[in-house]
C-alpha cells in the first residue's frame, strides 16, 4: 500500500515488553493514498535517516512480538 507521512516520532526507551524491537525505533501514521486513512506502523529505514513530512512511504504487514504475543503490524519503509 502507498501512502504518505502525517507524523512520526522516534522511541528511545523499553516499555510494555517490546524487547524485540531494536532502540531506537521510529513509528509513523501515515495517511493512504486515495482514501484519507491514517494508519499508525513501525518504520523500517536502515539508514536510519528520519522520516519527513508528506514523504511517500510503502506499507507491508508484518508483526511485533510483545512478550509472546505476535501483533500485526504495518511496516513502513521508503518508497522506490
Amino acid at each position: 500500500m502507498k501512502a504518505t507521512v502525517f507524523s512520526w516520532t522516534t522511541t528511545w526507551h523499553r516499555f510494555a515488553m517490546n524487547d524485540s524491537l531494536d532502540l531506537p525505533f521510529t513509528s509513523v501514521v501515515a495517511e493512504v493514498d486515495d482514501c484519507g486513512v491514517r494508519l499508525l506502523g513501525r518504520y523500517d529505514d536502515p539508514g536510519r535517516e528520519n522520516p519527513q513530512i508528506g514523504e511517500t512511504l510503502t506499507g507491508l504487514l508484518g508483526e511485533t512480538v510483545v512478550g509472546e504475543n505476535h501483533i500485526p503490524t504495518i511496516i513502513w519503509s521508503r518508497s522506490t
